[in-house]
């Protein structure tokens, strides 16, 4: 868990650390990431680091939860506006890379309470994480990915 000493360092040295983390997740999947060179790039000690964070993975999950909390937004608009908006948003983040990698590397376990989510609910994060993953690893294809979940999410609208 990140750490309160973190939480409370000057708000540059803290984007320092970021940007570091944001760069080596971004070039490197967790099982291939290393604090050696998030600490000099961040340009802090190597016990710093775990003063901040617990471990790797610590650190790893801080930014890329605040990467999904900086480009998510509202769930419950136009699913295909919001998906466009975030492919968008993604697109043009820092977070790209490591997100990217985040998915090719990490694939998402299922969680049980998907089971309790109603039948829109569902199609429509799925609906949208695959899209979002589709136009990730096939930019080129972006418009016809995004086109399509427009058509289909109109139906879902409207059924459910």
């Amino acid at each position: 868990m990140v750490s309160t000493t973190f939480k409370n360092l000057p708000e540059v040295k803290k984007k320092k650390i970021e940007a570091a983390l944001i760069k080596e997740f971004g070039a490197y999947p967790l099982h291939d990431a290393q604090v050696a060179r998030i600490v000099k790039d961040a340009g802090i000690a190597r016990g710093a680091f775990y003063k901040y964070f617990d471990d790797l993975k610590d650190a790893y999950h801080y930014v890329f939860a605040k990467a999904m909390r900086k480009i998510h937004q509202d769930r419950d608009a136009d699913i295909y506006e919001t998906v466009a908006s975030f492919v968008e948003r993604v697109d043009m983040s820092p977070y790209r890379d490591m997100i990217k990698l985040h998915w090719q590397h990490d694939p998402q376990k299922v969680n049980p309470k998907l089971a309790e989510l109603d039948a829109k609910t569902w199609a429509r994060m799925i609906l949208a994480h695959s899209t979002i993953r589709e136009c990730l690893f096939d930019p080129d294809n972006r418009e016809t990915y995004l086109k399509r979940l427009k058509e289909i999410a109109s139906t879902i609208e409207k059924k459910a």
